[in-house]
């Protein structure tokens, strides 16, 4: 299975070291396409490369860093399978259009409480888990990767849920609106 670990354009170093703390253990059980951040990147690269001198080929191959996924967003959501991210309203709504289960770690101190807001609401509607950053430690994190990509049933549930939450047809809705105001 695939991990998709998404920190933003800037990254999220608090995620970046949480992989590199856990890449072994992660990557005995799934891929990992990890969204290190542009600014992040080299420094991340050049660790891992470290960590994972010892690794064959073929290990190798489970670790992708990438600085940023612009235009290859989209192919990254088509092929993840659960995806790890900070709790921006953007991130959110990309994850829940991809009908993905997540696992949410929300910045402890943004603006007015949003992210934690934002997560909490998201795992209120059935579509993630919220670890909280004083929580990110590799056994809580994996266990709750494994209780959701081993249980058919509830990957499932967790993806309708994300599908319900993203409301694609809110844009329509609106701009319908918008125009009923004004004609």
């Amino acid at each position: 299975p695939l991990l998709l670990v998404l920190g933003g354009s800037q990254g999220a170093a608090m995620l970046n070291d949480f992989v590199l703390e856990n890449l072994e253990k992660l990557a005995k059980k799934y891929q990992i396409l990890h969204q290190t951040g542009i600014d992040n990147f080299t420094e991340v690269s050049a660790f891992a490369t470290e960590l994972t001198k010892s690794w064959t080929a073929e290990q190798k191959k489970w670790y992708h860093p990438i600085p940023f996924l612009q235009a290859d967003m989209k192919q990254a959501l088509l092929a993840a399978d659960i995806v790890i991210s900070r709790a921006g309203a953007g991130a959110i709504f990309e994850i829940a259009n991809a009908q993905l289960p997540a696992i949410l770690v929300p910045i402890t101190d943004s603006a007015n409480n949003h992210q934690r807001e934002n997560a909490f609401q998201y795992e209120e509607a059935g579509a993630c888990i919220v670890i909280e950053e004083e929580n990110l430690f590799g056994d809580i994190v994996i266990n709750a990767i494994d209780a959701i990509l081993e249980n058919q049933e509830r990957k499932s549930a967790m993806a309708k849920a994300a599908a319900t939450f993203a409301n694609p047809e809110a844009a329509n809705v609106i701009a319908k609106e918008i125009l009923k105001t004004i004609s």
